[in-house]
């Protein structure tokens, strides 16, 4: 009985921390997401996220994040694939009638996620 107890105690711990850590990590996303994103399409900060991660990186300008951005940050968190696995993303304007146009990549509004 003890036993099953200690490692009950054990598995809602080691629970607790995995949730806690996901938590701070969507978190800290959203705040990169608001950082640089500001007030773009839900879908682009979804894009925008899921490049973050893939790159495993979530440093860099932070600001206070909107419902949108931590529902963004979730979103590209639960990694649905919306990018591709896309690595960086630049403004359409930047990218047409380049090298990178011709790179794999997907469109959406004026960013352009490529590989």
């Amino acid at each position: 009985m003890k036993k099953t107890l200690v490692i009950l105690v054990l598995i809602i711990f080691c629970v607790s921390i995995g949730a806690y850590e996901t938590e701070k990590t969507i978190y800290a996303l959203a705040e990169r997401i608001a950082g640089e994103m500001g007030k773009e399409a839900f879908v682009v900060k979804v894009l925008y996220g899921e490049t973050l991660l893939n790159n495993g990186v979530v440093e860099g300008k932070r600001k206070k994040p909107t419902e949108s951005d931590i529902r963004a940050a979730a979103a590209a968190y639960g990694n649905f694939g919306f990018s591709g696995g896309a690595l960086n993303c630049l403004r359409w304007r930047k990218v047409k009638n380049t090298p990178l146009e011709m790179r794999s990549g997907v469109q959406i509004y004026e960013w352009y996620f490529y590989i």
